[in-house]
């Protein structure tokens, strides 16, 4: 049983431990997050313009290829002989086939080239942010500093004006004594000379009838 309480008042205990550290810690991540994610978004750049060196390399290849075809075109159509004519019509569809190529591998590069430019950017900013939080956190220091040194100010000014609220409410009290004293001897004055007028009524009123 004692173990159950045990475990039972530690649970407590770390339930209710405020969050200052969780906080903290968030605080420390988002400080940190700039400068990873530009490290992500540059390692992401490094990797596009690798594949984007491939795919210009196997363009110029296709590029090339085209050039010679079209060579290939030119020199054959000179002659007029049934072989000549075989190798201008191979050499015309090789030529299509490598036309084509060239288009895909030229949009594909403008791709990879536009988003390397996207992630360059990305990282840019990632790394002017880091800085100006970098600022920021300097001048927030000192700002915080100046207000824990307001609040301290504030928190020395503030029995004063306790002691100075206590005085008043103490007069007050002892005011409304004396008013409520005064009320009650004139009252008690009042209900005297009532009775003594009574009494000597009375005595009249037996002197009369005898």
């Amino acid at each position: 049983m004692s173990r159950k309480k045990n475990a039972k008042s530690a649970s407590r205990r770390s339930t209710s431990k405020p969050s200052n550290n969780i906080a903290a810690q968030i605080e420390q991540d988002y400080l940190k997050l700039p400068q990873q994610l530009a490290g992500h978004f540059n390692q992401a750049a490094s990797t596009l313009k690798q594949k984007a060196a491939k795919t210009n390399e196997t363009l110029q290849k296709a590029e090339t290829q085209v050039k010679k075809l079209t060579a290939t075109i030119k020199a054959a159509k000179t002659k007029k002989t049934a072989t000549a004519r075989k190798q201008v019509k191979a050499a015309l569809k090789a030529q299509t086939l490598a036309k084509k190529q060239v288009s895909a591998l030229t949009k594909e590069l403008t791709a990879l080239e536009k988003s390397i430019s996207t992630l360059v950017i990305k990282q840019a900013k990632m790394l002017a942010l880091r800085k100006h939080l970098a600022k920021f956190e300097k001048e927030w220091t000192k700002t915080a500093k100046d207000l824990q040194k307001k609040a301290k100010k504030t928190k020395a000014k503030k029995p004063a004006a306790v002691k100075a609220k206590s005085k008043t409410k103490s007069k007050a009290k002892v005011k409304s004594g004396d008013a409520f004293t005064a009320t009650d001897a004139t009252t008690n004055h009042d209900h005297h000379q009532t009775s003594n007028n009574e009494m000597h009524f009375d005595s009249d009123t037996a002197e009369k009838n005898s």
